[in-house]
């Protein structure tokens, strides 16, 4: 009797603890984000958009950008900045620690500054340009200053970039080794900084999940603030009908980089919402103008010509999108709406063929990855029927975004379909990059347009503090490249996502991408 009263407590007891372990459970929020590519974990040498996201979760850095595009507080509390835009000096925050606990400090900053340099690698920002190794001086815990070699005024809206995301110098030296003293390989899927989340899997190819950080050090004054989800796990699905269904099913919070057909069917569903993010993404076709027969500036203008961009507007991004002036978008500083456009005229395009080098046409390729953009496949042929029409016949050809660089990196790759965003407000983000030919660009600046006076223009808009004359000289060298059709610039786009209807408050920007930490669901 004495031990059936005994079993019977104790099968209570279990059942009181496993209802209390469920309500537990439940109570957990788990966020589930789809998207086609992976990304990267290094803010050394990261350098997509994925990479981006995934290192805004995890790092911080010294300087933020708020919602308002203006320079804010960050690990960074305050600065001062020489007269001579060379010298950078930050009262950086107390009482801060890494997700291994170890402290956040001076010695963290110039640790994970002299790594990026050591590196050599990173595709964001301008440290390797202006950065020295001797260039940063722990004046106390708290306290560093940062020299630059030479004058650059525009350093601490640079600072915000990814990029610069403090490392644990304790994680790193832990993993790192002879043969590999940055522990870059082990950086690649591993991270730990002072960010909202810390990661806690990273399966190439699948998925990568994240955990609130409890002792994260931001709050509802700061850019960045603690998370209202307990776990985001980012979840590879390549294909966008997939992600789509999983969506509409529930088992996917937000989903992106979906077609625009499926983002208009299911902006007719209650259940799910489609969110439209007014962002600096812009859709154009590069190719060498350094080699036959792109080096034709008749060739180029004749392409431009002939490309239907409203038609392509209308039918397949489906009125989301705005004709392009310029190669720099709307929103940035130096944006010229009163540039000429391409407009369609199928005459003028046949005469200009006929006034190149190639006036009986030639073939050529069309080169584009559909992980950069589900349209392009259906942009490309719509391309290839225009084109088609003056003399020139394009062979598309799909191929993986990695491929497709490489080829762009060796030049004479024929045409290629990209997109670009610009993740800092300023024009050096996507001028200072799609238009120096003495830039090494891991293939994003695929021209390899050469002028003498453009390479003057941008490194003095560079390396000047006068904003009105920055935003004179970012007009001229836009306008020059339109002149010459250097870029087919096509349209600029806005950012598209999939969510389910109980996910709220998400927001969206072009450097931190989706600011997971204010989501709740």
């Amino acid at each position: 009797m004495k031990n059936r009263f005994f079993t019977s407590v104790l099968l209570a007891s279990l059942v009181a603890l496993s209802l209390f372990a469920t309500s537990v459970i439940a109570a957990e929020k788990v966020f589930v984000f789809a998207r086609p590519l992976i990304g990267g974990m290094d803010p050394a040498t990261s350098g997509d958009s994925e990479g981006s996201q995934n290192l805004s979760l995890v790092y911080d850095t010294l300087i933020m950008i708020d919602k308002n595009g203006d320079i804010a507080p960050g690990l960074a509390k305050s600065w001062k900045v020489s007269s001579d835009y060379k010298t950078f000096t930050f009262d950086l925050r107390k009482g801060i620690k890494f997700h291994d606990g170890t402290p956040f400090n001076a010695h963290a900053v110039k640790f994970a500054y002299d790594r990026m340099l050591r590196v050599n690698r990173t595709s964001y920002g301008y440290y390797l340009k202006y950065g020295t190794p001797d260039g940063i001086t722990v004046i106390d815990d708290h306290t560093v200053q940062i020299k630059l070699k030479k004058a650059f005024p525009i350093f601490l809206v640079d600072m915000a970039a990814t990029a610069y995301g403090i490392v644990s110098p304790a994680f790193v030296k832990k993993n790192s080794s002879s043969d590999d003293p940055d522990a870059l390989k082990v950086m690649t899927d591993h991270a730990n900084g002072t960010g909202p989340f810390k990661m806690v899997e990273y399966t190439l190819g699948q998925r990568i999940v994240y955990e609130k950080y409890n002792g994260y050090w931001g709050s509802a004054n700061s850019i960045k603030s603690s998370a209202k989800i307990d776990k985001l796990i980012i979840k590879v699905i390549k294909d966008p009908s997939t992600a789509r269904l999983m969506v509409e099913k529930g088992d996917v919070d937000l989903a992106e980089k979906l077609t625009v057909e499926q983002f208009e069917k299911m902006r007719s569903n209650n259940k799910v919402q489609v969110l439209d993010f007014t962002l600096p993404k812009v859709v154009y076709i590069t190719m060498d103008v350094s080699k036959p027969p792109f080096d034709d500036v008749n060739v180029r203008k004749a392409i431009a010509y002939a490309i239907k961009t409203d038609e392509i507007i209308k039918y397949i991004e489906k009125g989301n999108a705005a004709r392009m002036h310029g190669l720099i978008p709307a929103g940035i500083m130096g944006h010229n709406p009163d540039l000429p456009a391409y407009m369609h005229d199928l005459k003028k395009a046949k005469q200009l063929l006929k006034d190149s080098k190639y006036p009986n046409g030639f073939t050529t390729n069309l080169i584009f990855a559909e992980s950069r953009r589900p349209e392009f496949e259906q942009v490309g042929e719509y391309v290839q029927a225009y084109l088609k029409k003056i003399g020139i016949k394009v062979n598309v050809q799909k191929l993986a975004f990695d491929t497709q660089l490489a080829k762009m990196d060796k030049g004479n790759y024929g045409m290629s379909m990209m997109t670009w965003t610009t993740t800092l407000p300023d024009p050096e983000d996507i001028a200072g990059w799609l238009y120096d030919s003495n830039r090494s660009s891991g293939g994003w600046n695929g021209s390899f347009w050469f002028d003498k006076d453009v390479l003057r223009m941008i490194s003095e808009a560079r390396e000047i503090a006068d904003m009105g004359k920055r935003k004179k000289l970012y007009q001229t060298i836009d306008r020059k490249a339109v002149e010459g059709a250097v870029y087919t610039n096509l349209y600029q786009l806005s950012q598209q996502y999939a969510a389910g209807e109980n996910v709220n408050s998400v927001y969206y920007h072009p450097l931190t991408k989706i600011h997971f930490w204010e989501i709740d669901k």
